[in-house]
């Protein structure tokens, strides 16, 4: 079996509150009935997390020695709309569209840069044709004057 999320783990912890909505469980029974492979401390941050939770989906205590957590009329809703796993799909799907956007925002650069670069090049060919073309043109009006002064002279001549 695939290791539980976070979110999962959080959800697990408020399906066992809503067995007896009226007692408070402390972490040792949340440790010994529903996730022995955590420790005291472990339950005492996920029950901050819960607590900390801008839903106050179920009434959580913090101490120095013990924790414990109860579920409230909030609790069976917010798991029917799929708990802290959804929130934390949620939070899944903004961070890769983040991530996606950024990767195509670097991309866009890095085309613009390669754009950039290859519009230098072309304004340093355009410049350079620019030059020649200049040459060129005077090099077909020379030619065309002599031409001209030719064909007058043919004319006259005759």
């Amino acid at each position: 079996m695939d290791e539980l999320t976070t979110g999962q783990i959080l959800d697990k912890i408020l399906k066992y509150c809503l067995i007896n909505k009226n007692d408070f469980f402390n972490e040792n029974v949340l440790i010994k009935n529903l996730l022995p492979e955590l420790n005291k401390d472990e339950i005492t941050i996920l029950l901050d997390k819960i607590k900390n939770s801008p839903r106050n989906v179920a009434d959580a205590r913090i101490g120095r020695d013990i924790s414990s957590i109860q579920a409230n009329g909030l609790t069976e809703k917010f798991l029917e709309q799929g708990g802290f796993t959804e929130i934390e799909k949620q939070e899944k799907l903004k961070e890769q569209k983040i991530k996606e956007r950024e990767d195509l925002e670097f991309d866009l650069a890095k085309s613009n840069l390669e754009s950039n670069k290859l519009n230098k090049e072309i304004a340093k060919k355009n410049a350079k044709n620019e030059k020649s073309n200049r040459f060129t043109t005077w090099i077909n009006i020379t030619i065309g004057l002599i031409n001209a002064g030719l064909l007058i002279w043919q004319i006259l001549k005759d």
